[in-house]
């Protein structure tokens, strides 16, 4: 997933650099659902009403509280610039002012729209939005397939309804910017949105629990060419309505499944290309690296990755299998119960199965690993 990730940055960064058509137009739309179903893949259902409030705290503090850092010290600056300073600025999509109503452009993403100070910021709050809306309406801790298919086909009706809804939505007669976008009401605009986002994750959640293990039959070069097949057929019959703008839930006029099929055939093209560098580079490449440690407020992709959190072992130290092997046991531990020191864990047979005694830089090395798990946050332990 840290590798799709960064093939789908990647991609991100080639489409607003003006490809060719044939890459931009048949799978460039996905980009934003391929994202939220990498963040539904990690999403995990917590149980008890008070863990449910932690959640929502914490996602407040990882998301929100960077989002308005950052529009506040971008406003400051601008205004520094341009009254301290006199340099004139403008936006890049609207020949506006970017000190006009600086509440407005600071508020406006929470709300629905899509910000002049921080263009894709409506992203970080339709995931914040979606996460925590998710922990209170999904409850299936068996995996039970029943439960994913009633939720899956909710989720899939409303978002069909919605896009067939956005296209009755006006265009401006008079285009006053350079993008003729259709005139949602603040609400339509939220709700026919998220709803297709939400679609998304949920089908990173029902990949994890019930495709992934199918994964030999569904990655094969016959798929592969099939899919690339389907989609550019789509992108010869529909021409441009195949592409659509998800952050003002702009959809052509094209059938309303077009969207939702092209962002699957999307994922799944990418995830293929993902597995398949997978086998040929190094746990340390710098592919990996990038989808790992890339600061996601910096690029707008906050899914809560998964972090290297276990310590390097200090050089003149070394580490025997058992020990190795214990460590591993750890993370399959539920850490609500966790036992405090590694000293209490040693003391069951069951789990430990240790003969050795362990040495100083082994007991160190493995206190480390438990103070570190101890201080993820719920959604990031496996």
């Amino acid at each position: 997933m840290d590798l799709l990730k960064t093939i789908g940055i990647i991609y991100v960064l080639s489409v607003h650099y003006y490809v060719p058509k044939i890459f931009h137009y048949p799978i460039g739309s996905f980009l934003l659902s391929l994202f939220f179903f990498i963040s539904g893949y990690f999403f995990k259902s917590i149980d008890g009403f008070r863990l449910k409030l932690i959640y929502c705290a914490q996602k407040t503090k990882e998301l929100m509280w960077p989002y308005f850092l950052y529009q506040i010290s971008f406003t400051i600056i601008c205004y520094f610039l341009q009254v301290c300073l006199s340099i004139n600025l403008t936006t890049t999509y609207w020949d506006l002012d970017l000190l006009q109503y600086p509440m407005v452009l600071l508020l406006k993403p929470l709300f629905g729209g899509n910000s002049i100070v921080f263009v894709t910021s409506w992203f970080i709050t339709d995931l914040w939005l979606i996460l925590i809306f998710m922990q209170f309406i999904y409850n299936n801790k068996s995996n039970d397939k029943k439960i994913d298919f009633v939720y899956f086909v909710c989720f899939l009706l409303i978002t069909l309804v919605n896009i067939k809804w956005s296209y009755t939505s006006p265009r401006p007669t008079t285009p006053q910017n350079t993008f003729n976008y259709l005139q949602h009401s603040l609400f339509k605009r939220i709700f026919i949105r998220t709803s297709f986002s939400l679609l998304f994750l949920f089908c990173g959640i029902i990949y994890r629990a019930h495709i992934e293990k199918y994964q030999k039959l569904l990655f094969t070069g016959i798929n592969f060419c099939l899919a690339f097949i389907i989609i550019c057929q789509l992108d010869y019959y529909h021409n441009n309505n195949i592409y659509f703008h998800h952050f003002n839930a702009e959809f052509s006029s094209a059938p309303i499944w077009l969207p939702i099929l092209t962002s699957i055939i999307g994922i799944y093209m990418f995830m293929f290309l993902a597995k398949c560098v997978s086998k040929h580079i190094d746990d340390n490449d710098i592919l990996l690296k990038i989808g790992q440690y890339l600061p996601d407020d910096q690029i707008y992709l906050p899914f809560s990755p998964k972090k290297n959190w276990i310590p390097p072992l200090p050089s003149n130290a070394t580490i025997s299998d058992e020990i190795d092997n214990l460590i591993r046991q750890l993370l399959k531990i539920d850490w609500h119960e966790r036992p405090k020191t590694y000293s209490e864990i040693l003391e069951i047979p069951s789990i430990c199965n240790v003969s050795e005694i362990p040495s100083t830089e082994e007991v160190g090395y493995a206190t480390r690993v438990i103070d570190n798990i101890s201080s993820l946050s719920l959604n990031e332990l496996e």
